[in-house]
């Protein structure tokens, strides 16, 4: 048996991640579940507006460009963007394999 690439081991459909969407508690407003860089970029939209790319790229030791990226396209590496929800107040739930590069 072949190695599968980790991103393809941990691929979830559309239908399944909908299912657990639906069955995850309503617990508190900055819960969000993102499972498309569109989703992505709503949710760096939303929580961006009364902060400066600067201002959370320092308080995430994360280079300003990778905040942009989520921004602008909804993915980038997976340590900062973990940093980047952290500083944020976001408990992303999950992190499709769609939002991360390497």
């Amino acid at each position: 048996m072949g190695k599968k690439m980790i991103y393809e081991k941990w691929q979830v459909s559309d239908e399944y991640r909908q299912r657990i969407k639906q069955a995850m508690p309503k617990t508190a407003s900055n819960v969000r579940f993102i499972e498309s860089p569109e989703r992505m970029r709503r949710v760096m939209a939303e929580f961006m507006q009364h902060r400066t790319v600067d201002e959370v790229a320092e308080k995430a030791r994360v280079d300003s460009s990778v905040v942009q990226r989520l921004i602008d396209t909804g993915v980038a590496p997976y340590l900062p963007t973990r940093r980047i929800m952290k500083v944020l107040g976001v408990d992303a739930t999950a992190l499709p394999a769609e939002c991360v590069v390497a």
